[in-house]
């Protein structure tokens, strides 16, 4: 058999193939393939060897470097992260001397402040003292008009009884009873320590008092020689010949004696002035009677002189009556003055507080009360709606409710909207119907809200187109 073999060209053939037989030609090329095959399979396995355990090495090379790597970074971001805590505790510790500084001086600034507002504080309560001594004081002048209400005066008593209850609460007197003896009138009211005695008459008629009554109280004048003075009361009805203008009129005896009449007594609004307007004139009938120590009579050319005087004496009478009443009044009034100026002052007290209390917020670092406060700086009110500008003017109550609409509402020149819309918004934010309508006056410019008005204005709500 022939077998033709393609061999390298630079191939040189063994002699042994010339040389030899066939079949040891044959035998040589089967042990020669087999050794070959041998050869091969051997060389690659170790060639796979050898290159897995230079893969291996090179590896782990490879990984040594990049651990080392790893942690040489790991030292510099622990380097880094001490550094950075360090640098962090010297920046508290900087903030913590900031803070202890700045509040100390936030301290230093408003001690004066406190101070100032300490001692207006104490001047209020020195003020409201005042005020309430005032008030104690009309109430004294008043006070027989205050308990008369609740007494029997209006709950229909006698009238006799009614003016006992009068004269003892108005004139520092005694009043007796002795309207069962006769010649002696209703009444007998004893001033001075028992040394004066006054004849009282009232009377409760629908009618008006005649002279016949008028006659039996001169009677019995004159019969009671220890008598001072007397005095007629008509609680319904005029006076005959006395009914003149404040139904109060004076007159004297032939004997010099003075006689008070007083008519339509339940007509007058101020009861207790009226008869503590009497006491300057029965304190100088008094001192008359003690000057010349005699309390029966006087002269006949004394008892003429006074005679011509009454109506002199009546007037007088009438305008320091008048002029309690304008005191009265003016005492009303200052109490109503001095009330609201304890008001004005309270309300400034409390912005004032607001105002230390932003103060301090940015002293103790209060992220909420600095950003109140920045706020409070920076976005004033527009003053085509509101009366105040400045937050720091508003009181606690009125700064909720603007921050309240600043939620609820966009404050736009030239828009409206319905009062019913506005109020519906502020029951829904919890505030009451008269807590709503209170800050019309507080707040608001007429031209925003009118008293009456139906809408307000500058005004839309918020989302909506």
């Amino acid at each position: 058999m022939e077998v033709t073999f393609h061999l390298p060209s630079n191939f040189e053939l063994p002699d042994f193939y010339n040389k030899e037989t066939p079949e040891r030609i044959a035998l040589a090329l089967r042990l020669g393939a087999e050794s070959v095959d041998y050869m091969v399979k051997n060389a690659t396995d170790i060639i796979r060897e050898e290159t897995h355990e230079q893969t291996a090495k090179q590896l782990e090379g490879k990984y040594i470097v990049l651990f080392e790597k790893e942690k040489r970074e790991r030292r510099r971001l622990e380097d880094a992260l001490e550094q950075a805590k360090e640098h962090l505790s010297a920046v508290e510790k900087a903030n913590a001397s900031w803070q202890k500084d700045l509040r100390e001086r936030a301290e230093s600034m408003m001690a004066p402040v406190l101070h100032a507002k300490d001692k207006e504080i104490e001047d209020l309560k020195d003020m409201l003292r005042m005020i309430q001594d005032l008030g104690l004081k009309f109430d004294k002048m008043s006070d027989t008009y205050t308990k008369t209400q609740n007494n029997s005066y209006l709950k229909g008593r006698a009238g006799e009884t009614q003016v006992e209850e009068l004269l003892k609460l108005s004139l520092d007197c005694e009043i007796y009873p002795v309207h069962k003896e006769a010649y002696a009138g209703d009444y007998h009211m004893i001033r001075g320590k028992g040394k004066y005695k006054y004849l009282i008459d009232s009377k409760d008629y629908s009618r008006m008092v005649n002279q016949q009554e008028i006659e039996k109280l001169h009677r019995d004048l004159r019969i009671n020689a220890d008598v001072v003075g007397a005095i007629m009361i008509s609680l319904n009805s005029g006076i005959s010949g006395h009914s003149r203008s404040g139904d109060i009129d004076i007159e004297f005896n032939e004997a010099g004696k003075p006689i008070v009449y007083i008519g339509n007594l339940k007509r007058r609004d101020e009861i207790p002035i009226l008869f503590a307007s009497l006491r300057p004139f029965f304190e100088v009938v008094e001192q008359s009677v003690q000057t010349q120590n005699k309390s029966t009579s006087q002269t006949s050319e004394e008892a003429h002189r006074l005679q011509s005087q009454m109506g002199l004496v009546s007037n007088l009478i009438r305008n320091h009556l008048q002029s309690m009443m304008n005191m009265k009044n003016i005492f009303v009034n200052h109490k109503r003055k001095t009330d609201a100026m304890y008001n004005e002052q309270l309300a400034l007290l409390l912005q004032q507080e607001g105002a230390v209390k932003n103060l301090l917020a940015v002293a103790l670092g209060d992220a909420e009360l600095l950003r109140h406060a920045v706020q409070d700086t920076e976005m004033p009110l527009p003053s085509s709606i509101f009366r105040k500008t400045a937050r720091t003017e508003l009181t606690e109550g009125e700064n909720k409710f603007v921050e309240w609409m600043e939620k609820t509402f966009d404050f736009e020149d030239g828009k409206e909207l319905d009062l019913k819309v506005f109020m519906e918004k502020a029951l829904e934010g919890g505030f009451k119907e008269k807590e709503f309508r209170a800050m019309r006056e507080k707040l608001f410019v007429d031209s925003a809200w009118a008293k009456g008005g139906k809408k307000v204005y500058g005004f839309a709500l918020r989302g909506s187109a």
